[in-house]
């Protein structure tokens, strides 16, 4: 599993490995949380919450 990095917060890299399709209220909600995201081997994404929920699922297509 890959975390992504934020790209200000954790002086993350803009490149296809930690890129997610995001709408912009997920994007929103991603920069104003602590909701992680971590991209599988598979191309599905684990969206984990801070009470430690997670979920998988396949990101839509561009």
């Amino acid at each position: 599993m890959i975390r992504t990095a934020e790209w200000v917060r954790d002086r993350g890299r803009t490149n296809d490995d930690n890129l997610l399709p995001l709408c912009e209220q997920a994007n929103r909600r991603k920069n104003l949380s602590r909701i992680e995201y971590s991209r599988l081997p598979n191309g599905h994404v684990t969206i984990t919450t801070p009470t430690g929920h997670s979920v998988d699922t396949e990101p839509a297509p561009f």
